[in-house]
């Protein structure tokens, strides 16, 4: 595909999803289309929407668990949890995709109804270059195989879908409509486009509901068996011998399988009644708790007599929407830190007053590290809950100093208040940092409106709206009529219309008792265009 590639770990053939496409798509055209009902979610024991012939989605909502052998009971539970989903990659080969190209709130599109998430796999290996449109607008540009796009955002209810071969938009290989829900799918292309093959394996596409995050103490995983000269197959783990996968065949997916995080040897097997067939592939994926994905069964076991010689590989890719964070260094005596998630490294050396771009990261229960340089333990170590379609912010608050305030960093929601301005407009919260200070009042100066009111220290205000435009804020000591004595002027804050922003009272009104000479300031964060930055942590 055209355009930047998808970040992913491991190896992986690079994603070159035309983004610029996308978003002009999406946010201008789509937002306007769909209607009717939501449909298809794909519970437990119930197919997926139905949008094509060739993959059956039963129970992709389900979940079993490998503490009981990993097969499924037969009883169509393990309904969706409605928790967040995961984005990021993993294993021998990975695709990742990543979340939402907008700041709508969770759930939500321009259009200020419920979203649907939308990704394509093209796993169709004898298949052509294709593009994607969605209700006559095209989305996606060149997508090869086997290349697994980002989430995409439309709203819920009911879209055409239209695969075409890349350049040549009367080679239509699909043109169907399906209904979406308010949640993540995945559509996979799959089966032969060419001639002379069995009709079972034909070219066709088919919607998977893609679950959400699971229970932080374990991963989802789910396989979905794209192969078109494969017969059923089981998947084992290879140091216990528990069955996870019972007789997949083409064009299907299992439940979900609910195993504890870390490194597994799977054995893809020929599926017999005693789950012992020959293995005729294992492969070595690394799943993290908190996180759902879906490994495909790809290519040919016989590449030699088959349309096009790939070879069998599964192919593994996170599932549902991520989340994004950033960290804000407004600890006054603390040298420069390093933040990782993770163990994932977002910052080297993050120096005091300044704010990383947000970074995306896989929903759910994350590691959040906070170091000084050169020391053997962590300032801050906190397994921290992140939402699917959620953007947050780590402020690295208080003091080393051991007399002074704990260093206690601050796990911020950014999306929890705010709406999205205008061109004319700004959004604007303050989070109070400053160890020496009290509670605050915040005035504008030339008209006395009190945008931030009662602030105490390690609390963030509410975001406010404002005319966009250049500020001189007053600070004054919180009092019930906002008169209290004066603390400090900041002159010459410049928040233009069209933006969020987050300001940090920072530093200490009284430098010389303190344990840095840090003057008190306000330090603005763009907090979207930190979002239009982000990159993904891997």
């Amino acid at each position: 595909m055209t355009g930047p590639s998808i970040p992913s770990a491991g190896l992986v053939r690079p994603s070159r999803r035309t983004l610029l496409v996308c978003l002009v798509a999406l946010m201008t055209v789509l937002a306007g289309c769909g209607g009717g009902t939501g449909g298809g979610g794909g519970d437990a024991g119930t197919t997926g929407t139905g949008i094509g012939t060739n993959m059956t989605a039963a129970g992709v909502d389900g979940t079993t668990s490998a503490d009981s052998g990993g097969t499924d009971d037969g009883d169509g539970g393990g309904t969706d949890d409605g928790d967040s989903g995961s984005t990021g990659a993993t294993t021998t080969r990975a695709a990742t995709g990543s979340g939402n190209a907008s700041m709508n709130a969770p759930g939500a599109n321009a259009s200020g109804g419920p979203s649907a998430s939308i990704r394509v796999a093209h796993m169709s290996s004898d298949a052509p270059v294709v593009d994607v449109a969605i209700d006559g607008r095209q989305v996606l540009t060149d997508v090869s195989f086997p290349e697994i796009s980002e989430y995409l955002s439309v709203p819920a209810g009911q879209h055409r879908i239209r695969i075409t071969e890349a350049g040549s938009s009367n080679t239509v290989l699909y043109n169907e409509t399906a209904t979406f829900d308010a949640r993540p799918y995945t559509l996979v292309a799959s089966g032969e486009v060419s001639t002379g093959t069995r009709s079972s394996t034909d070219f066709g596409v088919s919607l998977l509901a893609d679950r959400t995050a699971p229970s932080s103490a374990n991963a989802s995983i789910r396989l979905a068996h794209v192969s078109p000269d494969a017969g059923p197959v089981d998947v084992t783990i290879n140091d216990t011998g528990r069955v996870l996968f019972d007789n997949v065949t083409f064009s299907n997916a299992s439940r979900y399988a609910e195993v504890p995080g870390g490194n597994y040897t799977l054995d893809i097997r020929r599926a017999t009644g005693n789950d012992s067939g020959p293995v005729v592939e294992s492969f070595d994926p690394e799943v993290s708790n908190g996180t759902a994905y879906t490994v495909f069964t790809a290519g040919y076991l016989t590449p030699s007599r088959a349309p096009v010689s790939v070879s069998f590989e599964p192919i593994t890719a996170t599932d549902g929407l991520g989340a994004t964070i950033r960290f804000a260094h407004v600890a006054p005596d603390a040298s420069p830190v390093s933040v990782s998630v993770n163990g994932q490294l977002a910052d080297r050396s993050l120096p005091y007053s300044a704010t990383t771009e947000y970074f995306e990261v896989p929903a759910g229960n994350r590691t959040v590290t906070i170091t000084a340089p050169n020391a053997s333990e962590p300032l801050y170590q906190e397994v921290i809950g992140l939402n699917a379609s959620t953007n947050y912010t780590v402020v690295a608050a208080g003091e080393t100093a051991s007399d002074g305030r704990p260093f206690d960093p601050v796990v911020l929601n950014d999306d929890a208040d705010r709406e999205q301005p205008n061109a004319s407009a700004a959004n604007a919260r303050l989070f109070h940092a400053a160890p020496d200070a009290p509670p605050v009042d915040v005035t504008v100066d030339d008209t006395g409106q009190v945008p931030f009111d009662g602030v105490a220290y390690g609390n963030a205000s509410n975001y406010t709206t404002i005319p966009g435009g250049n500020y001189t804020f007053e600070a004054f000591v919180a009092t019930a009529d906002n008169t209290g004595d004066d603390i400090a002027t900041f002159p010459d804050e410049e928040l233009p219309g069209g933006a969020s922003y987050t300001l940090f009272l920072a530093g200490y009104v009284t430098p010389g008792d303190e344990p840095a000479s840090t003057d008190i300031d306000f330090i603005a964060a763009n907090d979207t265009e930190d979002y239009l930055d982000r990159e993904s942590l891997d």
